[in-house]
């Protein structure tokens, strides 16, 4: 008889262990759990990650979706420990057991976000729509309520205008940080098309360069300035000229210090940076600033008014004369400086028929708090006037263009330089959205 109860405890005993299995097993099945749009309906298995505004993920308390300002991450989403998630049609789909734990990423939707992985310069143009400061010059005058459209340079190049884009660029090799030290930032001027018409990226440094960077030779004077030209002699001697093919800073300070500088320090591929054919002929300072606007300066430096040779030398659209050799119009180099018109497209449109170069033009305040290449800092600019051989043109503290002797230690007229080149159209974006506290990170090496 005891023998019985025996077995049959021991019986009892085993189902119920096989009942406890069972229902273990049951746990750890794989299970499909569908994740609504609007609801997350397992938040012991699940967590939304979501993304702020500098770059950082942080994890949602929430219980529902982000709104559409967002955007899923699939690179980033996935489970721990085998499980797996699948997109479709806006939904998210776990298959993993009770005890995996998975994460859903989800990123600020903006074109930084969209363009990751792909050629920035394409992917900023084909997302163009969600930025309103990137502006397509294509002279049509189609662009509705933007005033002053018709004053587009018409060069069917994208430049960026207004109070503060978001073209900030991190040149770093840290591609994962959104911190970035003031050194290594750059912005984007605008994507320019090659003769293959493929769009490159013109980037300007944020700051001035210094000696370091620059070399304490060539146009070097003193605290990080620099002559547009010689360090030497006053503007009357003859080695003083405005040709930028002889000026010392292009030859020594721009296109030997600092290219070398870039590819040493930043580790910039050599092949990453163009080439580029700088337009360098200058014009009349009345057509560059003076009495020029936007589109008049544009069309002076590098458009239809630009500088030609024919038989009785260099002439403008207005038939004036100038001194200069075919030589003389162009140069091919690495690293440059802005022109005229980079900082004039770059102001908001209501400025684009002001002059650049009066205190009542571009001088005006509501202007120079809506041009984000305002430096606050007297610099040089790579448009030369024509009319003399020993002047060219800079942008003063005050955000007004002006020309001056490219040397002259009598004026002590030194100034400071933002370095300027193309990357080339194949480019790569590894991260970031274009602001200050988040930069482009590029993948350049």
């Amino acid at each position: 008889m005891k023998r019985k109860i025996i077995i049959i405890f021991l019986s009892i005993l085993l189902i119920f262990a096989i009942g406890i299995i069972i229902y273990q097993q049951k746990l750890l099945k794989a299970k499909d759990i569908l994740l609504s749009k609007y609801s997350i309906q397992d938040d012991t298995l699940l967590s939304m990650m979501i993304e702020d505004e500098n770059g950082e993920y942080k994890e949602s308390i929430d219980n529902s979706w982000p709104s559409d300002d967002y955007i899923l991450n699939k690179d980033r989403s996935g489970c721990e420990n085998g499980g797996t998630l699948e997109y479709q049609d806006n939904n998210v789909y776990v298959k993993a057991k009770s005890s995996d734990r998975c994460y859903v990423y989800f990123d600020i939707d903006n074109i930084g976000n969209r363009c990751r992985g792909q050629e920035l310069a394409n992917c900023l143009i084909a997302n163009k729509s969600l930025d309103t400061t990137l502006i397509f010059h294509d002279g049509k005058a189609d662009y509705d309520g933007m005033p002053n459209s018709n004053l587009e340079a018409g060069d069917l190049n994208y430049r960026y205008s207004g109070a503060n884009p978001h073209n900030y660029v991190c040149l770093d090799e840290n591609i994962k940080s959104s911190e970035c030290t003031m050194d290594n930032l750059y912005r984007i001027i605008g994507l320019f098309k090659n003769n293959q018409n493929e769009y490159e990226i013109k980037l300007i440094k944020v700051t001035y360069a210094n000696s370091n960077q620059l070399g304490i030779t060539g146009a070097y004077d003193a605290n990080d300035k620099y002559f547009w030209n010689s360090s030497k002699g006053t503007s009357e001697t003859n080695n003083n000229t405005s040709n930028w093919r002889e000026s010392n800073l292009n030859i020594v300070n721009l296109n030997d210090k600092y290219l070398n500088y870039l590819i040493i320090n930043k580790k910039i591929k050599n092949d990453n940076i163009v080439n580029h054919q700088w337009v360098v002929s200058g014009n009349t300072y009345l057509n560059l600033y003076y009495e020029g606007n936007a589109l008049t300066s544009f069309n002076a430096e590098l458009g239809n008014d630009k500088l030609q040779v024919n038989s009785n030398g260099c002439r403008n659209s207005n038939n004036d004369e100038i001194k200069c050799t075919s030589e003389d119009l162009t140069f091919n180099g690495k690293i440059g400086l802005m022109y005229i018109s980079d900082y004039g497209y770059a102001a908001y449109p209501e400025a684009w028929d002001q002059a650049l170069g009066l205190p009542t033009g571009y001088g005006q305040a509501n202007i120079l708090a809506n041009n984000w290449l305002l430096s606050n800092f007297s610099e040089w600019i790579l448009t030369r006037s024509s009319t003399e051989k020993d002047y060219a043109c800079f942008i003063d503290e005050k955000g007004i263009v002006g020309s001056f002797f490219v040397a002259s230690k009598e004026k002590d007229f030194s100034k400071y330089i933002r370095p300027v080149f193309y990357l080339i159209s194949t480019t790569k974006l590894a991260s970031g959205s274009g602001t200050l506290k988040n930069p482009y990170r590029l993948a350049l090496t």
